[in-house]
């Protein structure tokens, strides 16, 4: 099934995505690594923001959105999304918990391991 492997791929170039999850902004960026040896190239940096006064669903549905549009545009081989570290707030570990389960569904639906 897609996303079971817990594998890197070393298959060249590799292109891994990274994601701070966040429910009112989320950070990516594509990274190109064309070999073992090379310097990666950045493709792309960006960050999704939603409104606080829009649903919970809606802004989870316009992250992983945009998330899919960016997998598909830039077709990476690996996810990495950020664990944070939250302390005693568990409302902000809650949302970022959810921006986090969007991100990995969006990597899973598109064949992607998800760490």
């Amino acid at each position: 099934m897609p996303g079971d492997s817990q594998t890197v791929s070393s298959e060249w170039p590799m292109r891994i995505m990274g994601i701070d999850p966040g429910l009112s902004v989320t950070g990516y960026s594509i990274l190109e690594f064309l070999s073992s040896t090379d310097k990666p190239n950045l493709l792309t940096a960006d960050k999704i923001t939603t409104d606080s006064k829009t649903p919970l669903g809606a802004r989870l549905g316009e992250i992983h959105q945009v998330l899919e549009l960016v997998i598909k545009e830039f077709a990476p081989t690996e996810i990495a999304v950020e664990s944070q570290f939250l302390g005693k707030n568990v409302k902000s570990a809650m949302s970022v918990s959810q921006v986090k389960a969007v991100a990995l569904l969006a990597a899973f639906q598109n064949g992607l391991n998800g760490r």
